[in-house]
């Protein structure tokens, strides 16, 4: 106790102290929580995982063969290590929905880790603004509960529910297989749309075709009903 002579001071002191040290650690394990799940969604959400040099290697079959070879190559590491991370994804959102359902099965709760976890991924592929939305929602509706309602979590549930999870372990495997033939199809489908889409002219090489004299009339032309075709 600090005493200063001044009763309201005392008590602003006294009362600072008494509260630090709970804000404090109550602060630090919320930035904790924040920081993991932030790199946990960020990397959820990703379209790709590893890194994918995707070079210009030319026109023709040639290097439109090239860079399917390069695709496949891509997607053994996918076979190899993907497994691993959607387990760990799986996992981790899995747990949280532990500590926010109390009312579903576990078979349940898996199957609803599962179908989010595959929605993200197919939306990453869309648009990873949208997947990050998405694979944040349960993560920040977790930290939003606790915040609000701290006593809303029983330890003692989520325990019960962890050790019968090797009863699921058929359930757990099949979502990860799940996982991985899903990632593997939506590769194959975008590289397969990228391909395409990469052969045709774009929608601003309209205006440069314009603005550059050097082309003769009728070779413009023809590039601009080309683009107008391919739009």
């Amino acid at each position: 106790m600090i005493a200063t002579g001044l009763p309201i001071l005392d008590s602003i002191v006294n009362t600072f102290f008494i509260n630090a040290g709970d804000v404090a650690g109550y602060a630090i394990a919320m930035a904790i929580y924040a920081i993991v799940i932030w790199h946990y969604y960020r990397l959820l959400s990703k379209r790709d995982f590893f890194n994918y040099e995707d070079e210009d290697e030319g026109e023709g079959i040639g290097a439109w063969f090239r860079h399917f070879v390069d695709e496949i190559a891509f997607v053994f590491k996918y076979i190899i290590f993907f497994p691993l991370i959607s387990f760990i994804f799986f996992a981790v959102f899995s747990l949280m929905l532990f500590l926010l359902s109390k009312e579903q099965t576990i078979q349940q709760i898996l199957f609803i880790g599962a179908a989010v976890i595959s929605a993200t991924r197919i939306t990453a592929y869309y648009n990873e603004d949208l997947s990050r939305d998405l694979a944040k929602m349960v993560p920040l509706a977790l930290l939003g509960v606790f915040i609000v309602q701290a006593d809303f979590f029983t330890t003692a549930l989520l325990i019960d529910r962890v050790m019968q999870l090797p009863n699921f372990m058929i359930d757990i495997a099949s979502f990860i297989v799940f996982f991985l033939v899903l990632e593997i199809t939506l590769r194959i489908v975008y590289s397969f749309f990228a391909i395409n889409k990469s052969d045709k002219p774009k929608r601003h090489d309209k205006v440069k075709i314009r603005n550059v004299e050097k082309f003769d009339k009728q070779e413009r032309d023809r590039l601009l009903d080309q683009i107008e075709n391919s739009i």
